[in-house]
């Protein structure tokens, strides 16, 4: 955190500046509207109150936590001190990765053939990497045509298939967030642990992950939509 005036570094929570004397407003987020641009929303806003547009999750200016944003085709670990980036690891899955893991469980398990279409389908209705949900969702029915002879099938998915095809995926995240977690000083990971980890997902949601990495890592993690 530094000071508006005079760009002297400040410490966490620091009222007025200890260089100029200036006196420290909290800061918040901008809309990225150019036609609004209004400043000083809570960093918690998703929306801006004057425009409606969505606006990009800002850690707040006196936190440490760990960001695990899930995007199509990458996902990206960050680190943030004091609000700011200061650790960024980037990881070769996404969304693609998880679909791509249920068109090959389609093709081993079902001998079925289905779309990318499909596969976010069956992601939307019954994805999930958690088994004894307490409030699982029904058995999705899925058609498409036999891998062999390419007849037509309809069979029932369950969301204890969809958790047990993905959990090998979400095992390359767990070590990718276990790998920055033994490079922290105590006391940061300490802190890290009393703000949990938020996981912001990109136009879709997998029901149970957070709990997934809690019960393998130990951390609260927090879903960020």
């Amino acid at each position: 955190m530094k000071c508006p005036e005079c760009n002297n570094e400040l410490p966490a929570g620091a009222k007025f500046c200890n260089h100029c004397g200036a006196k420290i407003e909290k800061q918040g987020k901008t809309c990225p509207n150019p036609d609004c641009k209004r400043t000083g929303l809570p960093y918690e806003a998703v929306y801006c109150p004057d425009c409606g547009t969505e606006l990009k999750f800002v850690p707040d200016q006196d936190s440490n936590i760990i960001l695990m944003k899930i995007g199509e085709n990458l996902t990206e670990i960050e680190l943030f001190k004091n609000g700011h980036r200061d650790v960024s690891r980037t990881v070769d899955i996404g969304l693609n990765t998880f679909l791509d893991a249920i068109q090959d469980y389609m093709r081993r398990q079902h001998n079925m053939k289905v779309s990318m279409m499909m596969a976010c389908n069956i992601l939307m209705q019954v994805g999930a990497v958690c088994i004894g949900m307490d409030n699982p969702p029904a058995d999705f029915t899925v058609s498409g045509p036999n891998s062999i002879t390419s007849l037509p099938e309809t069979d029932e998915i369950s969301y204890m298939e969809i958790a047990y095809c993905l959990d090998k995926t979400l095992t390359l995240l767990t070590n990718e967030l276990l790998i920055l977690l033994e490079q922290m000083e105590p006391d940061l990971y300490n802190n890290i642990f009393g703000n949990g980890i938020y996981i912001l997902e990109k136009d879709f949601h997998i029901r149970g992950i957070e709990r997934y990495f809690s019960d393998r890592i130990g951390f609260p993690f927090k879903i960020k939509n």
